[in-house]
């Protein structure tokens, strides 16, 4: 593979996981107004942003994992290239 296509593989990928970091913020956000806008007990409020955190940590380890795992991709084909 050229560099120009590295490089397009590279910013393509960048800005789908942007993308997918604004969609979740969204979500989170939309998550949240459900939540103060009923009327739940304290309780019921803590278990679920209890969960909600539990879930938006574990998408951004799998995502850090996967940025991690594209960049030993890449610095183990310019290895194996040059």
């Amino acid at each position: 593979m050229g560099d120009c296509e590295w490089r397009m593989i590279f910013w393509s990928n960048l800005v789908s996981f942007q993308w997918d970091l604004l969609a979740q913020r969204h979500q989170h956000r939309r998550y949240e107004q459900e939540i103060t806008g009923s009327q739940m007990d304290a309780d019921a409020m803590w278990g679920k942003s209890r969960v909600l955190r539990w879930k938006l940590m574990r998408n951004l380890w799998f995502r850090i994992e996967a940025i991690m795992t594209f960049f030993g991709i890449v610095l183990l084909g310019s290895a194996w290239a040059s």
